[in-house]
C-alpha cells in the first residue's frame, strides 16, 4: 500500500491527488524496470490517504517530513506541533554550524546570512 501525508494540503485537495498519482505511476514504472523479476511486486497496491498534523505556513513541509520519517513506528502518525518544528530547526541549526566543514568556510557569516533570506 501507498500512504500519501501532506502537512500542508488536504485531503480533498486536487493538487495533492493528481501529484500523489502521478509519482506513484512513476515509482511503479522504476519497480517493474529495475525489479520486474522480484518476488514483490506493487502494481496492484492500493493508495490510501492519511491525515496528518498540518504546517502553519508555506516553509515547513521539509522539517515535518524529516520529523514524520524520524518518529514514524510504522502504524501510527506521529503527533506533530509547530512548538516540535521550532525545536527541530535549532537542533538542526546547531548542528550544521557546529561541523567541521562549515568551521573550516571562511566565509561563514556570508553563507549565513545568504543562506536565510
Amino acid at each position: 500500500m501507498f500512504e500519501i501525508r501532506d502537512s500542508l494540503r488536504g485531503l480533498d485537495d486536487d493538487g495533492l491527488q493528481s501529484h500523489s498519482c502521478e509519482m506513484i505511476k512513476h515509482m511503479k514504472h522504476a519497480w517493474q524496470e529495475y525489479y520486474g523479476g522480484a518476488k514483490l511486486q506493487i502494481q496492484d497496491f492500493t493508495t490510501q490517504h492519511i491525515d496528518v498534523p498540518k504546517q502553519n505556513n508555506l516553509d515547513d513541509c521539509g522539517f515535518y517530513m524529516l520529523e514524520f520519517m524520524r518518529k514514524w513506528d510504522g502504524r501510527f502518525v506521529p503527533a506533530l506541533e509547530p512548538d516540535d518544528i521550532v525545536e527541530l530547526r535549532k537542533v538542526l541549526t546547531y548542528k550544521l554550524i557546529a561541523t567541521q566543514p562549515f568551521n573550516e568556510n571562511t566565509n561563514a557569516k556570508e553563507f549565513i546570512e545568504e543562506n536565510t533570506k
